[in-house]
């Protein structure tokens, strides 16, 4: 009948309102889900960069406290090194002053003339001496001459030789000739380097030491 039209016709209007208004309502359902998804996305993208950032910032430190541990360590090992420098510049230095002032002793010593070099020109010339007081004189009582003997450096122990023979020789020669008669003239004659001989003259002669 045309009421059970009717009927129907207001039944599939509800139906289809229903079914639009439950479409409608799943719509803003699966809006609402897919915002929130969007803003846990983004808050998680957030969270995930504040995170690298962090990390990113901790790197960074770590390395320039690794490179200031590297410097400080370099401090210690240059300071280190430079004690070392200077304790082994002292060390030399030290050496080398007492080196110095060995040589320097060394060379004072060269300088000074040794006791058996001075016991030696002591002798030779109190031999000397005792040579000319115990030789006769001549006529004019003139004192002889004699030719005069130059001492260089280092030559100290040769001239000592030079005395020891001419006093070993004025000896033997005083011994032969104790028994001359008395006034009887002589003269010293070179026989070599540093070698003298006692020779009688005639009175006519004047006796000198050449």
């Amino acid at each position: 009948s045309e009421m059970d039209r009717r009927n129907e016709g207001e039944d599939e209007k509800w139906r289809k309102k229903e079914r639009d208004m439950l479409i409608s309502s799943r719509k803003e359902e699966i809006q609402i889900s897919l915002q929130n998804k969007e803003i846990i996305e983004c808050s998680r993208d957030g969270a995930i960069l504040g995170a690298e950032q962090q990390l990113q910032n901790f790197h960074m430190d770590l390395q320039e406290e690794n490179q200031e541990l590297e410097r400080h360590r370099h401090r210690r090992v240059q300071a280190k090194r430079n004690q070392e420098e200077l304790r082994s510049c002292g060390e030399d230095r030290r050496e080398f002053q007492e080196e110095d002032e060995q040589q320097r002793k060394e060379q004072k010593q060269q300088q000074l003339p040794k006791d058996e070099d001075r016991k030696g020109v002591n002798v030779g010339v109190a031999n000397r001496i005792t040579q000319w007081v115990k030789s006769p004189s001549d006529s004019s009582n003139r004192p002889p001459t004699f030719r005069p003997i130059i001492v260089k450096p280092g030559d100290v122990m040769h001239k000592k030789n030079m005395w020891e023979v001419i006093g070993d020789s004025s000896g033997s020669l005083e011994q032969r000739t104790k028994p001359a008669a008395a006034g009887k003239k002589y003269k010293f004659v070179i026989t070599g380097h540093g070698k003298y001989e006692k020779i009688p003259v005639d009175n006519t002669n004047d006796g000198e030491l050449n």
